[in-house]
């Protein structure tokens, strides 16, 4: 489809983008409102691989693989530290591929706080050892 005024290619990377946002949106909302390992979050990954090959450079798919895991529930087997580190390597990947994309930001947030979930809710005390940003700021900080 041609838009006037707008070359044949340019409307159609146009609703190529619009395509893959819509994907993206749609598969954010199926990690968000189902059950982990549901098969709502399947069809969920199922999007993200294909969003990986259909637009590897959007930064999409990464985002929905780290919000993904940073919903994986806190479990006795030390599990949690080795999802978080891989969402946030994720989420590293994603800002690379475009520091626009605000749900990495909020999925490296989440990832973080699994580190520090269960003592949360064990009662246990949380010191802090060291702090330091992920990511550089994108605006100067006050």
């Amino acid at each position: 489809m041609s838009v006037v005024g707008v070359p044949a290619s340019a409307s159609s990377r146009h609703d190529a983008k619009a395509e893959a946002e819509a994907e993206f949106a749609r598969a954010l909302e199926l990690i968000h409102t189902h059950r982990w390992g549901s098969d709502a979050s399947t069809q969920a990954m199922s999007l993200a691989r294909a969003l990986s090959q259909k637009h590897p450079k959007s930064g999409f798919a990464q985002v929905l693989k780290a919000e993904y895991l940073s919903t994986w529930q806190v479990n006795a087997q030390g599990q949690p530290t080795a999802v978080a580190a891989m969402a946030l390597e994720l989420t590293d990947e994603a800002l690379a591929l475009n520091p626009r994309l605000a749900h990495a930001h909020v999925a490296d947030m989440y990832a973080a706080d699994c580190l520090v979930l269960a003592p949360r809710i064990t009662g246990a005390p949380v010191s802090v050892l060291s702090f330091s940003l992920a990511h550089a700021p994108l605006a100067p900080l006050p």
